[in-house]
């Protein structure tokens, strides 16, 4: 998919304007947490969250962007992927959603009863939500392991 300048703008002041929500949102949640004697010791906790809350988005907003040029166009693998929580799957094709022509990614889980899944492919190939999932050090939801 390509974007012309316009549409790039508007993105990026959508993102923008979910970043600048995301933070008066946490600093919303965490003040009346903290009282006063407490205060100074957890300002400078709040403010490295914020810090790496901006950094994050904007990674986001950069892959974002990518991923709109990139959309549906990277090969995708067959072969074995870990998901960022530790589980293993085997990728078995990629599809096509009847209805709406989205492209979608057919695997199975390598544990349990060992079901089939689908799931869109720009959803497969996201990056790990750094908010939601601080301590996750995988970068991307599905990492590819071997064939």
């Amino acid at each position: 998919m390509i974007i012309n300048k316009e549409e790039k703008n508007l993105l990026l002041a959508g993102l923008y304007e979910i970043r600048i929500k995301t933070k008066v949102l946490l600093f919303n949640y965490y003040l009346p947490i903290l009282n006063k004697s407490k205060l100074k010791n957890k300002k400078s906790k709040i403010e490295k969250l914020m810090k790496r809350i901006e950094e994050d988005n904007e990674s986001c907003v950069i892959s974002t962007i990518d991923s709109l040029h990139k959309s549906n166009k990277q090969p995708l693998r067959l072969g074995i992927y870990r998901h960022f929580k530790g589980a293993k799957y085997q990728v078995l094709s990629k599809s096509e959603h009847t209805e709406t022509g989205e492209t979608m990614v057919v695997y199975k889980a390598l544990y349990g009863e060992y079901k089939i899944y689908v799931r869109p492919y720009n959803m497969f190939i996201s990056m790990v939500d750094k908010v939601k999932y601080p301590d996750v050090e995988q970068e991307n939801r599905f990492e590819w392991i071997f064939d």
